[in-house]
């Protein structure tokens, strides 16, 4: 058995999915390692939706996903790697799970609301205004009335459980126990209404995502839900069966995907370096990676334990040599020309915040400004600081940011 190349020498990223599995990329190990790679940098392995490609929208983080090899295939993979002298640096996805039926903890919630042992997991806000103690699920292909109107809503039973369920084009929904146990034929729109009111989430037409989402996203994606790993609880929950790939040695390394998504990426990274460095094998060192957009200027906090990024930046400066600085000018000029836009760079980046904080992201900017109003009012220096006020001042901020996120207690 050859010995494992510490630290990484190279290595080539191998993305994991039902049409390259792991017994797949386990013939191509004999290869890289002819080739000088060190380390297999590799795709998110647990479990994720049903031909997902990518990885990133796990649906059970306590296994490895059947669809790319299972745990047999985790097994054997693991054992290539090791015949082979290479070592594997797994791609991690701390920040979401899918916000899908195919997730048994996303189901448990909608059918049991804050009620589910389960609903600590996700970041919702259930004190939302627009949809309290309800999950908001924009889903539909038609406004909800319409979709009521023309049957697009409807209860039917669950042939394999004889349960009621709520079917919508592309989706079979739980419904909360004692809310719909009879069902006599079609219900019209307002008997059926009258069932929908009473579950623990809201259907909605998919345009209404921008205004009234009330759960954290990738980004604007509603169909990846915020995990919040800042709990204890939650941390050990979804990471427990990435902590025992690291105690048997099949995992020498980590890149954490997004985590400047999380509520506390420095908080996450000591917890997790805490985590790896007490099961991991003894005198085997670790390495963890952070993907992380730097802005020009900006540098990695200091206190991350971690061994670095996962390269935009470096990407951005080979990048860099490749362009010619002395066509900028030309360039720009015939940008205004054909466009009109005189606008400096720096001026189209903030009317892109604007833009982003009033359209996609319009629900989380609105539930930061009402925290912050209600943190004015509770007090009586900053009481006559009205919402409106309070809102341009918070978007002016986030247009001048000066770089992607700040941290608590620091920049």
């Amino acid at each position: 058995m050859s010995a494992v190349v510490r630290p990484p020498r190279a290595t080539a990223r191998l993305q994991i999915h039902a049409g390259f599995t792991l017994d797949d990329a386990r013939a191509a190990l004999p290869y890289l390692a002819r080739l000088g790679v060190s380390h297999v940098y590799a795709s998110p392995l647990l479990a994720a939706c049903p031909g997902s490609a990518h990885g990133y929208d796990v649906v059970d983080p306590t296994r490895i996903d059947p669809e790319r090899g299972g745990e047999e295939g985790f097994a054997r993979f693991t054992e290539a790697l090791k015949a082979n002298g290479l070592g594997l640096i797994l791609d991690i996805v701390p920040n979401h799970m899918a916000a899908s039926l195919a997730n048994p903890w996303w189901r448990d919630v909608l059918e049991h609301g804050q009620a589910s042992r389960h609903a600590a997991v996700f970041d919702i806000d259930w004190e939302a205004q627009a949809n309290p103690g309800r999950v908001l699920l924009p889903i539909l292909g038609k406004r909800y009335g319409e979709a009521l109107r023309t049957g697009d809503i409807r209860l039917v039973r669950d042939p394999a459980s004889g349960r009621p369920v709520v079917a919508v084009p592309g989706h079979i929904l739980p419904v909360a126990p004692g809310t719909a146990e009879a069902i006599a034929g079609d219900l019209g729109p307002d008997a059926l209404h009258a069932v929908l009111e009473r579950q623990h989430y809201r259907l909605a037409h998919w345009r209404v995502a921008s205004a009234e989402i009330n759960y954290r996203r990738f980004f604007d994606i509603d169909g990846l839900v915020g995990v919040r790993v800042e709990d204890p609880a939650v941390f050990d929950a979804t990471h427990g069966r990435i902590l025992g790939a690291v105690a048997a040695g099949h995992i020498q390394g980590l890149r954490i995907d997004h985590a400047d998504g999380l509520a506390d990426p420095g908080g996450y990274l000591a917890r997790l370096r805490q985590a790896v460095d007490a099961v991991r094998p003894a005198g085997a060192p670790f390495a963890i990676w952070v993907e992380k957009i730097l802005a020009e200027g900006e540098d990695l906090p200091a206190d991350w334990p971690v061994e670095g990024t996962s390269g935009y930046e470096v990407a951005n400066a080979i990048h860099a040599l490749q362009v010619d600085p002395a066509a900028a000018g030309p360039i720009r000029a015939a940008y205004a020309r054909f466009t009109g836009d005189q606008d400096s760079m720096a001026d189209t980046v903030r009317q892109c915040r604007r833009a982003v904080i009033e359209g996609s992201l319009a629900a989380p900017f609105e539930a930061l400004v009402d925290a912050v109003d209600r943190l004015a009012y509770a007090g009586w220096q900053e009481r006559d600081l009205t919402r409106a006020a309070i809102r341009e001042a918070l978007a002016a901020v986030i247009e001048h940011l000066p770089s992607y996120r700040g941290y608590p207690g620091g920049a």
